[in-house]
């Protein structure tokens, strides 16, 4: 009997929000495999195709992982007419949250117009080459204000009254934070 090969991408663990591909290959001159896949301790096979998961030939897709998702995951082959493949081993998939980002404003509220204000953002990350992004409400703020790596500087004026909140992106994995709490500012 043929044994499958199973592999993820990326590479466990992944982060919260990311698309996952799990591929159950089977070397063999036959191209008309259909794909079983099981997750968790139960032989009964996954649902093949929901709002989540995807089944694509020999690749099911997890979209938006999420920690439900943390488990083993194993698949074989079905052919018509001829006996099942062997079971490939288990992957264990570990999920991680993205780093957690945390938003200090200084002075504290409220402020006064003409005051400078600093909005400092702090990634949990032992990665360093975080771009920082800023939010009043749910729109980015704009370029007149001065961006320092982790420090948002504001001369303030009374219509930066509001809620602001930060988070990172970078080009490697994971490649965004969790968005911080919002802060609130208030300018007298």
């Amino acid at each position: 009997l043929t044994k499958p090969t199973l592999t993820v991408t990326p590479d466990s663990p992944v982060f919260t929000g990311e698309t996952v591909n799990l591929k159950c290959e089977i070397k063999s001159d036959h191209s008309d495999w259909s794909y079983v896949w099981y997750k968790d301790s139960t032989n009964k096979p996954m649902l093949q195709t929901s709002d989540h998961y995807t089944v694509n030939g020999d690749t099911l897709t997890i979209r938006a992982a999420d920690k439900a998702d943390a488990d083993q995951y194993w698949c074989k082959g079905k052919r018509d007419g001829q006996p099942d493949s062997e079971f490939s081993d288990f992957i264990k998939l570990y999920v991680k949250d993205l780093p957690t980002s945390t938003l200090t404003v200084t002075p504290d509220s409220p402020v006064f117009t003409g005051e400078t204000v600093n909005l400092k953002c702090v990634i949990e990350s032992d990665h360093s080459d975080w771009r920082y992004e800023w939010y009043k409400g749910s729109n980015k703020v704009s370029d007149h204000h001065t961006v320092n790596r982790d420090t948002h500087t504001i001369r303030v004026k009374k219509s930066d009254e509001g809620q602001y909140t930060c988070k990172g992106q970078r080009d490697g994995r994971p490649n965004s934070s969790q968005s911080s709490s919002a802060v609130s500012l208030s300018v007298t």
